[in-house]
């Protein structure tokens, strides 16, 4: 009977939050689509260097023609999270200081999704 209710347990934790396989993915990002039901829809950017794979402390972020200056704290990067109207298109830019800005193509955010992205930014090169 324990092994049944720890069973029934995970379970109900499992589908609190499903996942989605990748359903977009470049050498510049991944794209994850998280399922909630809570009903609430956000959208979470993470920002990376693309060589060493650490945190980028910081950046613009540009969802849907509405900018964000993101700032870290320190080395840190804190992730943009912003809540979203669901049943939409959105458009995504991201640009760092001296890294190649990144455009992801549309993409669709339906009622209780969570997207989180997390963007691989190259080094810029530099001109002589």
């Amino acid at each position: 009977m324990k092994y049944l209710q720890g069973f029934i347990l995970l379970l109900l934790f499992a589908s609190g939050c499903a996942t989605n396989k990748d359903l977009k993915t470049s050498d510049k990002y991944t794209f994850e689509r998280f399922k909630s039901k809570s009903g609430f829809s956000s959208l979470i950017i993470k920002t990376y260097d693309f060589e060493y794979e650490n945190d980028l402390p910081g950046g613009i972020i540009c969802v849907n023609k509405v900018y964000h200056d993101v700032l870290g704290k320190g080395n840190t990067m804190i992730p943009l999270e912003v809540k979203v109207k669901p049943n939409n298109n959105f458009n995504v830019g991201i640009s760092y200081l001296a890294k190649k800005k990144i455009e992801i193509p549309t993409f669709f955010i339906k009622e209780g999704d969570s997207i989180v992205i997390k963007a691989y930014l190259k080094d810029e090169p530099i001109i002589d």
